[in-house]
């Protein structure tokens, strides 16, 4: 199901979230954990608020004085900032949003956790007389990700169907000797390997997209799919890097099953192959899944498989056209929300944050 997915514009990015068939997950304590930070900023303020844009203007300020930014976006809406991680030395500051459906408070309030709260500059007055349609849009836009999270329900279920076929489909022992290979020329750390989760896909009311984070690794190994096949190809390099004691950064779908992985003591990924890969990246090796599966066990199953992929299609069409219609509720509670904002004043605080940010980088 990867190949539904469709990259946007490269960055170091990641989503802290995703829409799955359970609902909204979200991954905030991966990233957010305020013991490893200097200062974490919340933002809270509702929908068109400016939330992302104050996130987005403290990462390019922090940037001039040499801070490595790390970009964590909307998994609903990809064009927006859920937060930036800002790092130099010893110094690690994060700005995100601390409202639904991912709300953070501070737990070492002052001393590490602060609020900022862009909803002082809106007009509360007209945002009460706007009430009666700021509820009708947030309950349509609710019961829109409802019936989007049905949908992906059932295209997980496909998902899963599909990996259970590919127990009777892979060649195993060629599928070990291939891993074996792969990972006979990494050394052996003796330690305990350990996952981080990260996630570069979401399903989104922009579609279903990727961000790119992954390929700029200076080794990068596609993995081209055959038949839901790779996400067997993944769980046993996974189990072997972990026996090497290996440091893994994981991408797991939205809908189950590893997407992709980094290894960054190496600074490699195994990433999904594409036909039409960016011309400034050049696959290190590719990995076809062809080679591991019962050619005849295919062909007899053609049939099966051309109606699952049917079903997982015509399942994830109808979870996107949900949320494309959430979007359009979306952005009306934006409209109403900006249509109440002192956005000058929003300016000159944001300012403000943004220096006392910048003095800890200077």
């Amino acid at each position: 199901h990867i190949a539904y997915f469709q990259n946007i514009p490269p960055k170091n990015a990641y989503f802290a979230g995703a829409n799955t068939p359970e609902g909204f997950v979200s991954d905030y304590s991966e990233f957010f954990s305020e013991e490893t930070f200097t200062k974490v900023y919340i933002i809270k303020g509702g929908s068109g608020t400016g939330k992302s844009t104050m996130i987005g203007r403290c990462a390019e300020q922090a940037a001039k004085y040499g801070a490595a930014c790390t970009f964590i976006l909307c998994s609903s809406d990809p064009e927006s900032l859920d937060g930036v991680l800002l790092r130099r030395d010893d110094i690690h500051i994060a700005v995100i949003d601390g409202t639904a459906p991912h709300t953070v408070d501070p737990v070492y309030a002052g001393s590490c956790g602060e609020i900022v709260n862009s909803g002082d500059y809106w007009d509360t007055t007209a945002l009460e007389n706007a009430r009666e349609e700021i509820v009708n849009a947030a309950q349509q836009k609710g019961e829109c990700f409802s019936r989007a999270y049905r949908y992906l329900s059932g295209a997980a279920s496909v998902v899963s169907a599909s990996k259970q076929f590919c127990g009777n489909l892979i060649l195993k022992e060629k599928l070990e000797k291939c891993v074996g290979r792969l990972v006979s020329s990494i050394k052996d750390t003796g330690q305990v390997g350990k996952i981080i989760n990260r996630r570069t896909l979401a399903v989104s009311m922009n579609g279903a997209v990727r961000v790119t984070t992954f390929n700029s690794a200076q080794t990068v190994i596609a993995v081209k799919e055959c038949a839901a096949t790779a996400s067997a190809f993944f769980d046993l390099l996974e189990k072997s890097l972990l026996m090497k004691g290996q440091t893994i950064v994981r991408s797991r779908s939205p809908l189950g099953g590893t997407a992709e992985l980094y290894l960054p003591e190496l600074d490699m990924a195994f990433v999904p192959y594409e036909e039409n890969v960016d011309r400034q990246l050049t696959y290190t090796k590719i990995i076809n899944m062809q080679r591991f599966v019962d050619k005849d066990v295919l062909s007899a199953n053609r049939q099966k498989r051309r109606f699952g992929e049917k079903c997982f299609s015509s399942l994830l069409e109808g979870a996107l056209d949900s949320l494309a219609e959430a979007k359009k509720h979306h952005f009306r509670l934006e409209d109403i929300y900006k249509a109440t904002m002192d956005f000058s004043g929003l300016d000159q605080f944001s300012s403000v944050l943004t220096d006392r940010i910048v003095q800890r980088f200077q």
